[in-house]
Parts: C-alpha cells; sequence; structure tokens
C-alpha cells in the first residue's frame, strides 16, 4: 500500500505504524509532489481511495493527475458533499470502478447512533433516507 500526502513525512510515519501493526513492508508514504512515485504506485495498484477533502465544494479539485486512472482501478472517494466528485467522475470516464462517500458517512452515523443510544439503527431506513436527501432537488 502506499499512502500519498502532501506531507511525506506524515506518509512516512503512518506507513511505518501501519507496518508495525501489520507487518513489515505493508505500508510505504510518498509526497503528493512527487508524480513520478505516485504513478509508479498506480501502476501496481488495484485502486486508489481518496481519503481528503478534495473534492468537497469548499475544496474543489482532485488529489492526483486524472490520467493516472486505469479501466483497471477502482476508485473510492469519502467525500459525500458532492456524491459525484471530479475524481469519481475522471475515473467513470476512464471506466473505473467507483464508490462514493455515502456509504462512510451512513455507518458513521450508524455507529454513532449505537454507541450513543444503546440501540440498534435501521441500517436500511437510514441509507434509503440519505440516498433520498442526497437525490432530492
Amino acid at each position: 500500500m502506499t499512502l500519498v500526502d502532501v506531507d511525506p513525512t506524515k506518509a512516512m510515519m503512518l506507513g511505518q505504524e501501519m507496518n508495525a501493526r501489520f507487518g513489515a513492508d505493508r505500508a510505504a508514504g510518498v509526497a503528493a509532489g512527487d508524480h513520478d512515485a505516485v504513478a509508479r504506485a498506480l501502476a501496481h495498484a488495484d485502486g486508489l481511495i481518496n481519503a481528503t477533502p478534495l473534492g468537497m465544494a469548499k475544496y474543489p479539485g482532485i488529489a492526483m493527475p486524472e490520467t493516472l486512472s486505469e479501466p483497471r482501478h477502482f476508485v473510492a472517494d469519502i467525500v459525500y458533499f458532492p456524491l459525484e466528485t471530479a475524481l469519481l467522475r475522471a475515473a467513470r470516464a476512464r471506466g473505473c470502478r467507483v464508490l462514493d462517500g455515502g456509504g462512510m458517512a451512513v455507518f458513521q452515523a450508524v455507529e454513532a447512533f449505537r454507541l450513543f443510544t444503546g440501540l440498534d439503527p435501521d441500517v436500511t431506513r437510514m441509507l434509503g433516507h440519505f440516498q433520498q436527501s442526497t437525490t432530492a432537488g
């Protein structure tokens, strides 16, 4: 796994923490600005996950060059407002399988509800409500 961050020290430190937890050489960090390293990582990756705020209305943009995604990649974006980010649009146009951040948002709410109330929420209802509220217009 390759972790990419604008701060290469953060990426490398997180990679070291993951290696300590899951086994040596499982993760490595690179600087987002090192386009060659990012391209090499994606050349060997099954997919990519954007876990940055890039793509939100307040932070428009894509965390990597669009041309690095290939149809064999899956592309997931944790951004959920908007659900259809520039990254997902670009990846879909290039033939990638995509996953928006809606599930992440709902399942965080599911666990929060469970923790705060001690009750098991109706996950299907919550997913439906989220879907309805994000497609209403």
